[in-house]
């Protein structure tokens, strides 16, 4: 089998951290590329979902930051509740 080189530019603390999880589970970065290639030609496409990550958004950012505002000022509070609780609520 050929092995073609493929050089791939990515932030420098976005490498080390992801050869940090390869390495965790015995893959480098060639390894790790390769099983993601595979996948991808096997599936026929990328082999996980891509979303945004609602976090991200300035609006949920703003709506977050509010709401820590009104706890921190005594507006809201921060209601513990577990599952058995809600099913109690609801199922009476």
């Amino acid at each position: 089998m050929e092995s073609a080189n493929i050089n791939i530019k990515m932030d420098t603390e976005l490498a080390k951290d992801a050869e940090a999880v390869f390495e965790g589970i015995g893959l480098n970065m060639a390894s790790a590329v390769t099983v993601f290639a595979k996948a991808a030609v096997r599936t026929g496409s990328i082999p996980f979902d891509l979303m945004i990550d609602p976090f991200d958004r300035k609006e949920h950012q703003d709506e977050l930051a509010r709401r820590v505002a009104d706890y921190e000022s005594g507006k809201s509070q921060m209601i513990k509740t577990t599952i058995e609780e809600l099913e109690m609520e609801l199922h009476g």
